[in-house]
């Protein structure tokens, strides 16, 4: 099951860099750390009955673009999960 969890981690995070326009294949190697670093400190949020595994990047990765995304989207998150 472990197993399965890191590949849904890793569709999950390849699909968030293609929405924002990047291809984690051509990242430097400075950006490949942080990417690296990236995959444990972040949040996840699980959504729907499906549990899809959803970063809180939705609007960009700079930190006001994050505080959105929590300000218009966090209710609508806990919603969705049934919390």
């Amino acid at each position: 099951m472990e197993g399965l969890a890191y590949v849904d981690q890793c569709i999950a995070l390849e699909n968030v860099l293609k929405a924002h326009g990047k291809d984690w294949k051509t990242f430097s190697r400075p950006e490949m750390r942080s990417l690296v670093c990236g995959n444990c400190h972040v949040e996840y949020y699980f959504v729907g009955k499906e549990k899809l595994l959803t970063f809180s990047w939705g609007k960009g990765t700079q930190t006001d673009q994050i505080w959105d995304y929590y300000q218009t989207c966090r209710a609508c998150l806990i919603i969705e999960s049934g919390r």
